[in-house]
């Protein structure tokens, strides 16, 4: 009989779903760590660990069956966030992506004269510690550098 009580719960073990990471908010943060992300899917509840590349976050918190928050490690570049559970560890997903990279959501202006002499702004995130800026291999002049904002003042 206890042979087949442990049988019955091995069964139950491999059936249980494995966790699944549906969004990060914010999918972003600096190359320090420190970020507070709020990891969402389904079936967090009993999550064991959450990695950030092949770096464990340097906390975590499993606030219900859909959501987790995180503090994000030091890392680089962009990273697959997984968590681990009794049952697994989620896939990589696109919505399971973290950057620690420099990320541009506009430029202003789009378009200048060739001959340059053009003040341009640079909106995004991840720009502390910025540079330089660089067009079509050619780097600008003037760079006054922000956390989210990069100003060039030729």
């Amino acid at each position: 009989m206890g042979l087949l009580l442990l049988g019955a719960a091995a069964s139950l073990a491999a059936a249980s779903p494995l966790p699944v990471v549906t969004e990060l908010a914010p999918g972003y943060g600096p190359s320090t760590g420190g970020t507070s992300v709020t990891i969402r899917g389904t079936n967090l509840a009993g999550a064991t660990a959450v990695e950030f590349g092949s770096t464990d976050a340097a906390s975590f918190e499993v606030n219900s069956e859909t959501e987790i928050t995180a503090v994000s490690p030091a890392g680089q570049g962009i990273v697959s966030v997984t968590v681990a559970a009794p049952a697994g560890t989620s896939s990589e997903s696109a919505a399971g992506f973290f950057s620690y990279a420099p990320i541009v959501k506009t430029i202003q202006p789009n378009h200048g004269p060739k001959a340059g002499g053009t003040q341009v702004t640079i909106t995004g995130f991840n720009f502390t510690g910025a540079t330089a800026v660089r067009f079509a291999g050619r780097e600008a002049p003037g760079l006054i550098p922000h956390s989210t904002e990069l100003r060039l003042h030729p």
